[in-house]
């Protein structure tokens, strides 16, 4: 899954959703919010251990409810108040994660 966050990321730089997600890692169940958690650990963690990747974003920006265009609310994982903000707000953090991806 990571590998095609990545290229999300780097190459087509727009939001995809859960279900294409899903089906490009070939993954069957409703459960890929829990898979995306595990990478954002992955990408603490990797904060953590080499200061020069401090400020990279989280990947599970790019992933996007097909109804509401937004990270459902599991984004909380990754920012904590996320479920409490307003459509624009989420938007707005959205799109600023999404910002740090491309520099």
């Amino acid at each position: 899954m990571i590998p095609v966050l990545i290229y999300w990321a780097t190459v087509s730089k727009a939001p995809h959703t859960y279900g294409e997600l899903s089906k490009e890692v070939g993954h069957h169940t409703d459960q890929i919010g829990k898979v995306l958690g595990l990478i954002d650990d992955v990408f603490k963690a990797l904060k953590k251990a080499r200061p020069e990747f401090k400020d990279l974003p989280t990947l599970n920006c790019l992933v996007i409810s097909k109804s509401t265009k937004l990270p459902s609310n599991g984004f909380d994982y990754v920012s904590h108040d996320y479920s409490s903000l307003t459509d624009e707000q989420k938007y707005d953090l959205t799109e600023k994660w999404k910002a740090m991806l491309s520099t």
